[in-house]
């Protein structure tokens, strides 16, 4: 399942405050912030959760690709 959020790693910090283990999304250059993060299936009862960054959420609701 994905999330779109409005700040990725305000979102992030806030899970790992939470206890939430964190998969980190990987930058698509050297750099760059990561774009996406997953949390991590052992902290959401087995369901793999990803959060998408607002670039990212927007390429999808306007039909782009990631």
């Amino acid at each position: 399942i994905a999330f779109g959020v409005k700040n990725l790693e305000e979102s992030v910090a806030r899970l790992k405050e939470k206890g939430a283990q964190i998969i980190p999304g990987k930058a698509r250059a050297p750099g760059e912030k990561a774009t996406f993060h997953f949390v991590h299936p052992k902290s959401t009862h087995g369901l793999l959760i990803e959060l998408l960054g607002p670039e990212v959420s927007q390429q999808i609701a306007e039909g782009r690709p990631k």
